[in-house]
């Protein structure tokens, strides 16, 4: 009995559809959120870091997230249950950095490096 190969360039092919819909499904949650929240007019002053969050996920989750991926993928851990466990460490780190390192940071450099700016003629 031959042996069917699961992997093509190195991705295993049986478990790339899964993440897919792992994703698809995070980012159909998310929309459907966004316009729930227009359609309720939901104000909670939890959102407003959301948008801060982006640019420190963007950095952060091809480094560490692809490392956590791995580390869990070694230990057996099910593939959508690592998944589901990097995503929401990558979200709780940026938003860390947004909420808590960005701010003390900026303000770092505002009595540091910015103290010396230019006036305006």
């Amino acid at each position: 009995m031959a042996q069917h190969k699961t992997t093509f360039g190195g991705v295993d092919i049986l478990r790339l559809p899964a993440a897919f819909m792992v994703m698809f499904y995070h980012c159909l949650a998310a929309v459907a959120l966004m316009a729930l929240s227009l359609r309720l007019d939901l104000s909670w002053p939890g959102w407003r870091p959301i948008g801060p969050m982006i640019y420190p996920l963007y950095l952060i989750h091809d480094v560490v997230g692809v490392a956590m991926l791995g580390a869990l993928m070694r230990a057996d851990v099910p593939y959508l249950a690592a998944i589901a466990a990097v995503g929401a460490a990558m979200i709780a780190v940026s938003w860390l950095i947004a909420t808590e390192a960005e701010p003390r940071i900026r303000l770092l450099l505002d009595h540091s490096l910015f103290r010396y700016r230019l006036k305006a003629a």
